[in-house]
């Protein structure tokens, strides 16, 4: 039977079920057409469904469908095999910065126990918590070598240290949280930012620091060597030279006039 011929068993209303002749409730069925498709049918029975037996192959069809709505079909388990674009490579120690200019940051773990960063720490916070480059100018002032950060926001919490962290033991995507004046660098997280990672066993708050080495502090500018940096403003005319240059250029102004007057007075006794 043909789609059309299909269409027009169905318009019948001879090929109609109602519950009553001229009735407006009719309950559907299929045409001649589709019953070789029906009988292969199987019906869904709920597990719950103690009062209706079950054959093997129900059982069987059970099962299979609920390896598929979790994850279990063989052309899923395929797919999770496929390589992932966005998946993210694993961290590793001097990896950084992954793009843009280098700050001479060597990586050292990440770590969600701010037990486990240097004993010596000392607190900064605030902006230098999400801003690498600017916690790293602060260690050099402090005289430290080591920097963590536990980015939220604009913000976040940090540290800066001498002595040697324990090993670090975390890594996940707290971990990898970028900066917030460099993303070419990792700053950890804080709190909601962690993106639902739970504390770590004997910690209060989430956290996940992310710890650098500083490195040596660079070496200042030279001065301009024009100069040699000892400018003293001997192109600038001193005050008093200047007053100076003015009486003398006075007096030779005054001595003129009395020559000038001088002869005056000659050519006038002459006459």
């Amino acid at each position: 039977m043909c789609p059309k011929k299909s269409k027009r068993w169905i318009a019948n209303p001879e090929n109609r079920v109602c519950d009553a002749p001229g009735s407006w409730y009719c309950t559907g069925q299929y045409p001649p057409a589709l019953k070789s498709l029906i009988a292969k049918r199987k019906n869904f029975r709920q597990l719950e469904d103690f009062n209706v037996g079950q054959d093997a192959k129900s059982k069987k069809y059970q099962e299979e469908y609920h390896k598929q709505m979790s994850g279990g079909h063989p052309q899923q388990k395929a797919a999770k095999k496929l390589p992932s674009k966005a998946k993210k490579k694993k961290i590793k120690k001097g990896q950084f910065p992954q793009h843009g200019t280098d700050l001479n940051l060597k990586y050292v773990g990440c770590t969600g126990s701010e037990g486990k960063l240097g004993n010596d720490k000392e607190y900064v916070g605030g902006n230098s918590g999400a801003n690498i480059e600017l916690l790293q100018s602060i260690a050099w002032e402090k005289g430290k070598k080591y920097i963590a950060l536990a980015r939220v926001g604009s913000d976040g919490h940090s540290f800066v240290f001498n002595k040697k962290m324990k090993k670090p033991t975390e890594d996940d995507k707290g971990c990898n949280v970028p900066c917030g004046d460099h993303d070419g660098y990792v700053c950890g997280c804080s709190d909601g930012a962690c993106g639902g990672l739970s504390a770590v066993k004997g910690e209060e708050h989430i956290r996940r620091w992310v710890v650098y080495s500083v490195g040596k502090k660079p070496d200042p500018a030279p001065e301009d060597e024009d100069d040699g940096g000892s400018y003293d403003g001997d192109d600038v005319p001193d005050d008093s030279e200047g007053e100076g240059g003015t009486k003398k250029e006075e007096k030779k102004t005054k001595k003129k006039r009395k020559k000038g007057n001088k002869k005056t007075r000659k050519s006038s006794d002459e006459l």
